[in-house]
């Protein structure tokens, strides 16, 4: 088993730009954005969901999406050689059964970026 490093920020905060930087020092080039495709996803894709649980996450409530959350963060990490980077906007928030989002047994690390909010508004524009 693997796990995780949470690259976690508000929306428009350079995640992004982050993740950019990160795939060429890992690749050692300049980023090739056929390449950069699907490295270091964001960690609520439905798809990602429907196909690692074989549930169609459409035909479940929110609170049911929530529980197995980290169930899925857990099966992934568990068949993936090397740590992963996933992107996140989500609160470090427990499920409805009191455990958290982001299991504590599959993270390794968590970076947060913080931008200066007049910034981020000027980006949502």
């Amino acid at each position: 088993m693997s796990g995780y490093y949470w690259l976690a920020s508000y929306p428009k905060s350079g995640n992004t730009w982050m993740r950019l930087a990160l795939w060429a020092l890992r690749h050692g080039k300049p980023v090739d954005f056929g390449e950069f495709a699907g490295w270091a996803t964001a960690s609520g894709l439905r798809v990602t969901f429907d196909e690692a649980l074989g549930v169609e996450s459409s035909d479940l409530t929110a609170a049911e999406i929530e529980a197995l959350r980290p169930r899925l963060f857990e099966l992934l990490a568990r068949d993936e050689p090397e740590p992963m980077l996933r992107k996140v906007h989500e609160p470090w928030v427990r499920t409805p059964a009191g455990e958290p989002l982001f299991p504590l047994a599959v993270t390794l690390g968590a970076v947060y970026i913080v931008r200066d909010p007049r910034d981020n508004l000027i980006s949502s524009g």
